[in-house]
């Protein structure tokens, strides 16, 4: 930020800078001119408060008054701005905040609040007069203090103390170099963009990769970050994609309609392109009597419900269960907002903050699969064309090293250790016991760290009997991906021990393509055959009558998908 605005006042001109404070003569303006302008820059403003000092422009206590007061209450507004963020998630007023309430929900909970509350109470006073001192570290710390409640006086005074030795430092260097930074700044212009450019560069590269390069720690981070750098299936959705949206969309061009996979599955909701209802869909699977004892136990529970917490218990006690449970979201995808619930407490908040409909399901153990099923109208029979291990990612305990250390050992816990890091916030510094195994990834989901294998090899033909004799059951599916857990790998060969968590629909990927390891070129192959696949159930149902989206309509789904506010954990 300081770069950009040397760049903008190098390129308008010191003289000018100082014409317009000449236009200031009450030495209050003066003071109120440089208090505003430590809200676009503190440290910068301090500079020039120093620079106008040395010409004469003001002096020098005035000059500091002014940055000092802009610094103070500025950084008041950074703490009430902490506050708030506390606010819309406890109600008040605030609640009318809209967007900024679902920002805050879902970065201030109960337990962050309680941990940095405990923080400050002890180290307070040293870490908010240390942050003056330490630029980068400043609203970040601010915004803690005021979202953990931290006494607001404590943090006044010991701000205002940090303020009255840092400005006077920084703009007294300014002040004694005077002719010198005056003149460095009048040439910047002649070379800003390079400046610019180079400086952010240097400052880049020094805080990113030179200075981690000087401990373990950083090492690891940086391994894992070229992991994710590397390797594609660490990449977002928009770099992995492109070539499939082109394919399906020369799909569209070659059969006359645009939107034919929207007709792939007609039992779900726009065939499961989005905003399909796993409820409704497990609802669908339970209605065969001999097929729905593949269906885990579960439970929907709507918004409406006053006490859903009262309600999933009831459930539970019907249904002879005990805490862990499974709590999801009812439109929720690639494993967003899903959790396992271990007591009471925990389910409430979760029903709490969760404000949609959601399901409770049995929590059930064993290997669990991806298991990718066609089969097209035509056909009598389908296929499954990729089955996928899900594994669980863990750790295993030495007795002698941290927790945040074991992650960062492991190679795939460096490449996930920014969403371990957050999960684990309040563990980091346990030292778990000699063999005790840490679970970090305990749901099936690759973006939570689940790790996905290729286990083409291991279908059978009484397992693609079973798949098929449920998937012909549920009248209207033709494509998609089941989520399951078995009783062991020999049983699910047999075609037994079968429980469905969930069904995908057209959307859902082949999960075997993210086993590592696996090319871009063989993914993207599979993607185009599962579009194109897609694509020839929505022709053939378009004969029994069941119409695709208008390609209108396509693009407004895909609109109010984009602006879903969606529930994380």
């Amino acid at each position: 930020m300081s770069w950009l605005i040397l760049n903008t006042l190098g390129g308008f001109g010191v003289e000018n800078i100082e014409g317009l404070v000449n236009l200031v003569d009450h030495p209050v303006l003066k003071v109120l001119m440089l208090a505003l302008g430590t809200f676009v820059s503190e440290d910068l403003t301090c500079v020039f408060a120093g620079v106008l000092t040395a010409q004469g422009n003001i002096t020098f206590p005035l000059a500091m008054t002014g940055c000092v007061l802009g610094i103070w209450i500025g950084d008041m507004g950074v703490y009430w701005l902490g506050r708030l963020a506390v606010m819309t998630t406890t109600g008040g007023e605030a609640e009318k905040l809209g967007w900024f309430r679902r920002w805050a929900s879902r970065r201030v909970t109960a337990e962050k609040i309680a941990r940095g509350r405990r923080f400050f109470d002890r180290y307070g006073v040293l870490w908010i007069f240390l942050s003056r001192f330490m630029p980068g570290s400043r609203v970040v710390s601010y915004l803690a203090a005021g979202a953990s409640g931290w006494n607001f006086w404590k943090f006044s005074l010991t701000l205002l103390l940090a303020a009255l030795i840092w400005v006077p430092i920084l703009g007294g260097l300014a002040y004694f170099a005077g002719d010198a930074v005056k003149g460095w700044l009048a040439s910047y212009a002649d070379y800003a963009w390079i400046g610019l450019l180079g400086a952010a560069l240097f400052i880049w590269l020094l805080l990113k990769i030179i200075l981690p390069m000087f401990s373990w720690a950083g090492r690891r981070r940086l391994y894992g970050k070229w992991q994710r750098l590397s390797r594609w299936e660490y990449w977002p959705m928009w770099m992995v994609y492109p070539p499939v949206i082109v394919y399906l969309i020369y799909l569209g061009y070659r059969n006359g309609r645009w939107c034919l996979f929207t007709s792939s599955n007609p039992v779900i909701e726009s065939s499961g392109f989005a905003y399909d209802s796993k409820g409704e869909i497990l609802d669908l699977l339970s209605t065969d009597s001999v097929q729905a004892e593949k269906v885990a136990d579960y439970l929907r529970m709507p918004m409406s419900e006053a006490s859903r917490i009262d309600l999933l218990e009831k459930w539970m006690s019907e249904q002879g269960l005990e805490y862990p449970v499974v709590l999801k979201p009812d439109e929720g995808e690639r494993g967003q907002g899903v959790a396992i619930i271990r007591s009471r407490e925990q389910a409430a908040e979760y029903l709490t903050e969760c404000r949609e409909e959601v399901i409770g399901q049995k929590f059930i153990s064993g290997p669990e699969y991806g298991v990718y099923y066609l089969r097209y109208p035509d056909e009598e029979h389908g296929k499954i064309i990729s089955l996928s291990e899900k594994h669980q990612q863990c750790v295993i305990g030495d007795g002698e090293t941290r927790l945040e250390d074991l992650i960062l050992a492991d190679d795939r816990g460096a490449a996930m250790f920014g969403f371990y890091k957050e999960k684990f916030a309040e563990r980091l510094n346990e030292i778990p016991e000699k063999g005790k195994r840490i679970a970090l990834a305990e749901i099936g989901t690759h973006c939570r760290g689940a790790m996905f294998t290729d286990d083409r090899h291991l279908v059978t033909e009484a397992m693609e009997q079973s798949i098929d004799a449920l998937s012909r059951s549920f009248d209207g599916f033709h494509i998609g991906r089941y989520d399951i857990r078995v009783d062991s790998l020999e049983a699910f060969q047999r075609g037994e021990g079968i429980h469905v968590l969930e069904l995908n629909g057209v959307t859902a990927e082949p999960a075997h393509i993210y086993q590592p390891g696996f090319s871009l070129l063989e993914a993207w192959k599979a993607m185009f055959h599962q579009w194109r696949s897609a694509v020839e159930c929505g022709r053939q149902n378009l004969s029994r009558g069941h119409s695709p989206m208008t390609l209108s309509d396509l693009i407004q789904l895909i609109r109010k998908h984009g602006k879903k506010d969606r529930y994380e954990v």
